[in-house]
C-alpha cells in the first residue's frame, strides 16, 4: 500500500484556516470589614471587570457586595449550655 508524505493531496479536498484574535482582559477587586465588639461584622465589597470581547462601546462593569453577620451565641442573653 502506497501512502503521501505530504498533506498539499489532502488540501485540496478541505479548505483550511486559521483565525487572529486578540482579547485583553482587565479587574480589580476592593473589599472593607469592620467588627463592632467582636460580636456584629460588616462587610462591603465591589469587583469591576473590563473585557475587549465586550466591544467598544461598553465600559467597566461593577458587582457590588454586602454582608453582615451576628454572633450571637457571645450575647450575654443567651443561654450558657456548658453545663456550669
Amino acid at each position: 500500500m502506497e501512502g503521501t508524505r505530504s498533506c498539499a493531496a489532502a488540501s485540496s479536498l478541505f479548505e483550511i484556516s486559521e483565525g487572529f484574535s486578540e482579547v485583553r482582559t482587565i479587574g480589580g477587586f476592593l473589599q472593607q470589614q469592620f467588627a463592632l465588639n467582636d460580636r456584629i461584622f460588616v462587610a462591603g465589597s465591589v469587583r469591576g471587570d473590563n473585557n475587549s470581547a465586550f466591544g467598544t462601546d461598553f465600559g467597566f462593569i461593577y458587582y457590588p457586595s454586602a454582608s453582615l453577620s451576628w454572633v450571637v451565641t457571645d450575647e450575654p442573653f443567651f443561654p450558657n449550655s456548658s453545663g456550669s
